[in-house]
């Protein structure tokens, strides 16, 4: 299980959108609130979308995608 923020851009954009990606599978659900909370003090002066990403790969299984908030 993973938290993703991503940086959205403006259509036509010609710059990368800044995008993390953290492993979250053994955390917490405080350590879980912690992260997201940090992720949205980075992502703070951009708009952005955050989501948990549940990768079903390594067991044949096809991703699952829980958008948290888009700002």
């Amino acid at each position: 299980m993973y938290l993703e923020a991503q940086e959205q851009l403006p259509e036509g954009a010609t710059e990368e959108a800044d995008f993390v990606r953290i492993d979250v599978t053994d955390k917490s659900e405080a350590e879980r609130k912690e992260i997201l909370s940090a992720l949205r003090e980075q992502f703070a002066d951009t708009s952005y979308v955050i989501r948990y990403h549940f990768c079903r790969h390594d067991k044949g299984g096809a991703c699952e995608i829980k958008v948290v908030e888009v700002s």
